[in-house]
């Protein structure tokens, strides 16, 4: 009978040890998942964001001045609040850019055979450049002074639509009745 006393007071705690044990490792778990998928939300959205700024960029607007803000514009209402990151506790805009991280124009991925082409060329949008906190291990966190950050780009290209102001002058080139075209009501640009 002392035998099996000596050993369940041997064994006294270990249940309390495994169950902290286990609870740790659950959520670390858990509250990986979670980051992870806050992450995967905030980067679509973002990606969302940059989709919806390339829109705006290609509209037949007036000129490509007025292009690029509306572009911006979209930037600024969807991924700042008050010049500072929207998600400021997930990500970071890294990068040049006006705002921060954003660039608004052609690509450079397509090779062009005619110089000046670019201004033209159909591959244009926004790229959104952003870092993001990334922790796969709370321990990990603790240990570091300085979290490890993801480097990542949103990248929206599209069609590009003329603006009105180069419409026009297509059309003046191409008709020589078409010199006063500035009064004329044009549908869908009508380039």
């Amino acid at each position: 009978m002392r035998n099996s006393q000596r050993s369940k007071s041997g064994k006294s705690g270990q249940g309390m040890v495994e169950l902290i044990l286990t609870l740790f490792a659950f959520f670390t778990i858990l509250f990986m998942f979670v980051q992870i998928a806050l992450s995967f939300g905030v980067a679509n959205y973002i990606q969302y964001a940059t989709f919806m700024a390339s829109r705006a960029f290609l509209a037949g607007h007036q000129d490509l001045r007025t292009q690029k803000g509306a572009a911006q514009g979209v930037v600024e209402r969807m991924l700042k609040n008050g010049g500072r990151d929207r998600f400021a506790g997930i990500i970071k805009a890294s990068g040049e850019g006006d705002p921060t991280g954003t660039f608004i124009g052609p690509t450079g991925r397509v090779k062009l055979a005619v110089d000046g082409a670019r201004q033209t060329a159909w591959e244009q949008g926004v790229t959104y450049k952003f870092k993001m906190k990334f922790y796969m291990l709370p321990i990990l966190r603790a240990a570091s002074n300085k979290p490890p950050d993801l480097e990542l780009e949103s990248q929206s290209y599209l069609g590009r639509e003329p603006t009105e102001d180069e419409c026009i002058r297509y059309l003046e080139q191409v008709g020589p009745g078409l010199k006063q075209v500035r009064g004329i009501f044009l549908y869908d640009n009508g380039c």
